[in-house]
């Protein structure tokens, strides 16, 4: 888009590399503020400046991402936002994070960004828009709803550093059998396998954020096949805020988590489950030790379908 001053002292525009220092640094303050607030760990949404510039720099040369900021009349990053397009004609478009500097709180920049990347998402006739917002974070709840988002799920965040072994102990607890389900790294060729596996559970098409995933942060990504390795039974694209999870069973869900919090040496950055459908799943959460961070509110203008009877997903920070 070009620039365009909304006559509040700010002008939005696309986001370039030279502003991803100074956006990552907004970033990274805006949520440490936010966590201290909503009594969420510091580390759980974005861990230092670095962090977040590395992940705002990922996304600039993406042409799959839409990426705006608010500069201010002496040309600082005053706030942003990112919207990841959908691929094909049914897909979502995920719209996250969004971010406003503390010192330009309370001018309508967080509302006018978000409002530029659904206008945008709109003018290529986007079927969904999603994004996740806080619970506990009634502005932002009310500023998505007054944009035409509406909440649709529940879900519950979870990270903390764990033994990975406590999660098999907490599968064997609950019944849950991983020994029918052998674990790997995702391959290129896994991709449209695990593309189709959550068409069929969401009922949209998501295998190009997969691909994408996959050559960004191929070390996060695994899957969960049958013991001759013939069929995909789940996969992760990672335990952090951008990645996503899905399974065709608990077990798949579980092996798959299990295994990459074991090749990550415990950690967990960020684990999502939508705790009305997967209860079980929760009390694995618990079991396994991983701390309950937040609840979320997964809210979307347009098309949503819940999971399909058979499928076990744990969405990104978008969707």
């Amino acid at each position: 888009m070009a620039s365009a001053n909304n006559g509040a002292g700010f002008t939005i525009r696309e986001m370039r590399p030279e502003d991803v220092q100074d956006a990552g640094d907004v970033l990274y303050r805006a949520f440490y503020v936010d966590s201290l607030a909503t009594g969420v760990p510091t580390s759980f949404n974005v861990a230092s400046p670095e962090v977040a510039s590395r992940m705002l720099g990922s996304f600039v040369s993406q042409p799959s991402c839409y990426k705006l900021v608010a500069i201010d009349s002496e040309g600082k990053v005053v706030g942003g936002v990112l919207i990841q397009h959908g691929s094909g004609d049914n897909s979502a478009h995920g719209v996250g994070p969004v971010f406003v500097s503390l010192d330009a709180a309370d001018r309508g920049i967080g509302k006018t960004v978000t409002k530029a990347v659904v206008e945008h998402a709109q003018s290529l006739n986007a079927p969904s828009i999603r994004l996740n917002t806080s619970a506990s974070n009634r502005k932002s709840f009310c500023l998505y709803a007054s944009l035409g988002f509406m909440p649709v799920e529940c879900t519950t965040s979870f990270f903390g550093t764990v033994n990975p072994d406590d999660g098999v102990i907490a599968a064997s607890a609950l019944e849950i059998s991983t020994e029918v389900v052998r674990t790997r790294k995702m391959e290129a060729a896994d991709i449209k396998a695990c593309g189709d596996m959550y068409s069929k559970a969401m009922g949209y098409d998501r295998e190009d954020e997969i691909r994408d995933m996959h050559s960004k942060f191929s070390e996060k990504c695994w899957v969960a096949t049958t013991k001759d390795n013939s069929t995909i039974l789940g996969y992760t694209t990672g335990l952090f805020l951008l990645g996503h999870t899905m399974g065709s069973s608990e077990a798949a869900w579980v092996a798959v988590i299990t295994r990459a919090i074991r090749e990550n040496n415990g950690n967990v950055s960020s684990l999502t489950i939508p705790g009305a459908y997967y209860p079980r799943l929760i009390k694995w959460a618990l079991a396994t030790k991983l701390i309950l961070t937040r609840h979320n509110w997964y809210m979307v203008i347009g098309m949503y379908q819940k999971p399909n009877d058979g499928f076990f997903w744990s969405p990104s920070i978008t969707h």
